[in-house]
């Protein structure tokens, strides 16, 4: 069974709904992929997506507006994340503001519990704010549709989440390259770049074993080539740490740094780790649904 959050990374959920897929080996093949899944609403996705334009989505199109001047990739105004708890409501976050420019990196530290993980969710379109306003790349995410939002989610945004979610039946080439079926990028250029990131991170000699044959710190790896296979302007990293021992979490903490130099990708991690955390240029905690910008360390 695939959960959410694995269609979430793969793209296999395309806009997102809460999908279950049967378990069966996909037909995926590095230089020209094919398959397709059912729904429990049983209808049938097929990669890659030659008939999108029939559902609004145009293949290999950006959704969201040009770059803006400023190169302002993120921007947060007033915003608010309330839930029904018995007879009144639950305040998780309160008038969160925050621009977040092209290659900057940073932290959103606080206690379990504090909002961290739903600020995240917000960022990444996985969730609406109860109030406020979110832009990225200049486009206010709210005036989307929902097919428009699943491709800003797939073209803009990479995920990384605490738990790598690689599809265990698939190699980690062919993990890496899912992200690229929706925009149809079957071709050489997806092909090239993910053996070259692979290579950037150490896993060249590892691009045809499975995930079950991998250690968790090349796991992990794999997920963050995965998250930036497309391009994005915005990588989300939610815990990324979170499952790896000391010495792989240091890595893998210095690894993201270099990459969002390179990639020259806005990154925002979520972290209870301050070893990560220390690594950022910016610094924010969430305390009593407020986000405060600390000192740098």
């Amino acid at each position: 069974m695939v959960t959410v959050e694995e269609a979430i990374v793969t793209a296999i959920d395309f806009p997102l709904q809460k999908t279950a897929l049967k378990e069966s080996p996909l037909p995926l093949k590095a230089t020209g992929f094919s398959f397709t899944a059912q729904t429990n609403q049983k209808a049938s996705i097929g990669f890659p997506f030659a008939k999108a334009s029939k559902r609004g989505i145009k293949a290999a199109q950006p959704l969201v507006a040009t770059h803006m001047a400023d190169s302002t990739v993120l921007k947060l105004a007033d915003v608010s994340k309330s839930f029904p708890s018995g007879e009144g409501t639950l305040d998780i976050l309160k008038t969160v503001s925050m621009d977040l420019s092209k290659g900057e990196s940073v932290a959103i530290i606080g206690s379990s519990g504090s909002g961290k993980s739903t600020l995240l969710n917000i960022i990444g379109t996985l969730d609406e704010p109860s109030e406020g306003k979110v832009e990225l790349n200049g486009q206010d995410v709210s005036q989307l549709s929902a097919d428009q939002i699943a491709a800003v989610r797939n073209q803009e945004i990479g995920f990384i989440f605490q738990s790598h979610h690689l599809l265990p039946q698939l190699t980690v080439l062919e993990n890496v390259l899912t992200p690229t079926l929706p925009l149809g990028q079957q071709g050489t250029e997806a092909l090239e770049r993910a053996k070259r990131l692979l290579e950037r991170v150490g896993l060249s000699h590892r691009i045809d074993h499975r995930p079950g044959q991998l250690s968790g710190g090349e796991k992990q790896r794999t997920a963050v080539v995965r998250a930036l296979i497309n391009q994005p302007s915005l990588l989300l990293a939610d815990e990324p740490t979170g499952a790896l021992d000391q010495e792989s979490a240091a890595k893998l903490s210095q690894l993201l740094v270099e990459l969002n130099k390179e990639e020259n990708v806005t990154l925002i991690t979520v972290t209870h780790a301050p070893e990560l955390a220390d690594l950022m240029q910016r610094r924010f905690r969430i305390h009593q649904g407020s986000l405060v910008e600390s000192d740098p360390a």
